[in-house]
């Protein structure tokens, strides 16, 4: 190759390096509304199109409530039992076409109840065919067939109306410490700090984003079946060693006082690059939960977009974390001393 190709291929590469803008740094503007209840553990919430808010509080004192950001007010819907109308463990909220919404009832989760606007008008039971078809978490809701995304050992296509089940990926676990006693009679799972799941998000337009563990990407799939694989994200893999446990005891006793209990369970080799927490955007892109580790102590979240591409990152303090979107806003729960939680909505970047 000549002095002038080489040269030519060289300045071909530098402009597509170029080209790849480095993610921004997002800053949240001002919150422009705040909830004064106190909550125990916002699991999730879903906006109302007339801007309320529907709030799952998944804690030993259970409850669905919705709250109206303009007047403060706080509403309970349903009652912790187990009759129609009912639930035992308020779970995820699953957004639906006409303003209404799923709920996953988690005791042992395969009851599901369905909201128009904020009244309970429906329930599932664990026979459904589509409950039976996939029996798993649910990450999201299409509108397009009526179907769902879960996950279990395998991230599963499962319809609303039908038995219809497609398994579109097989996703890695976390890493698990098996003990069995000499008979065999029984085995003792228990899963290692540091390590992750992979994540599966489906989107209301049927795209579903997939993030990788090992290694650290994005994998989107789209509503033909066709797969966009993303480029490895940056991610450090420290090891699980003596600074990092105790960075993680520091982290506990920064949250939970002086006494706060430090789980002496066995830790996996490497620490994985995310946590459970992970949102997709109004825009359609996901925002992926970082590990906390000994150089990174606050909560940080990765903007990825439908190529794969890193865009943007969102730092905030460790007391707060992002709960879920509206079509404009981003709404962050803010634990205090105390362990309450309150709830707060920012205008979405």
């Amino acid at each position: 190759m000549s002095r002038i190709a080489v040269a030519l291929w060289l300045t071909a590469i530098a402009r597509a390096v170029s080209f790849q803008q480095a993610p921004r740094d997002i800053v949240l503007r001002p919150a422009d509304a705040m909830l004064a209840e106190p909550f125990t553990r916002i699991h999730s919430i879903r906006e109302l199109a007339d801007g309320r808010v529907l709030v799952s509080d998944n804690s030993s004192e259970t409850r669905l409530v919705v709250a109206d950001f303009h007047t403060g007010g706080v509403r309970r819907i349903g009652l912790q039992r187990s009759g129609p109308g009912e639930y035992r463990v308020a779970g995820r909220l699953l957004a639906l076409p006409a303003d209404s919404t799923l709920l996953v009832d988690e005791e042992r989760g395969r009851r599901w109840l369905i909201l128009a606007r904020d009244s309970i008008v429906r329930t599932i039971p664990p026979d459904h065919p589509a409950i039976k078809a996939a029996p798993g978490d649910l990450f999201g809701a299409d509108r397009l067939q009526g179907d769902f995304s879960r996950q279990r050992i395998a991230a599963i296509l499962a319809s609303r109306r039908t038995e219809r089940a497609d398994t579109f990926a097989r996703l890695r676990g976390y890493d698990q410490h098996v003990q069995s006693n000499r008979q065999r009679t029984f085995w003792k799972a228990t899963i290692l700090n540091g390590s992750a799941e992979e994540q599966v998000q489906l989107f209301p337009d049927g795209w579903i984003a997939i993030v990788r563990v090992e290694p650290y990407r994005v994998e989107w799939r789209r509503p033909d079946g066709s797969t966009i694989r993303g480029t490895e994200l940056p991610w450090e893999a420290p090891r699980s060693n003596a600074t990092e446990k105790r960075a993680n005891a520091e982290r506990l006793r920064k949250r939970y006082g002086a006494d706060a209990r430090i789980p002496d369970f066995p830790w996996t080799d490497r620490l994985a690059p995310i946590r459970p927490g992970s949102h997709g955007t109004p825009e359609g892109n996901i925002l992926i939960a970082r590990s906390q580790w000994s150089r990174v102590t606050d909560t940080r979240y990765d903007l990825v977009d439908r190529t794969g591409r890193l865009i943007g990152r969102l730092a905030l303090p460790d007391s707060e974390r992002v709960v879920g979107f509206g079509p404009r806003s981003v709404y962050i729960a803010v634990t205090d001393g105390d362990g309450f939680q309150t709830l707060r909505r920012h205008p979405w970047p």
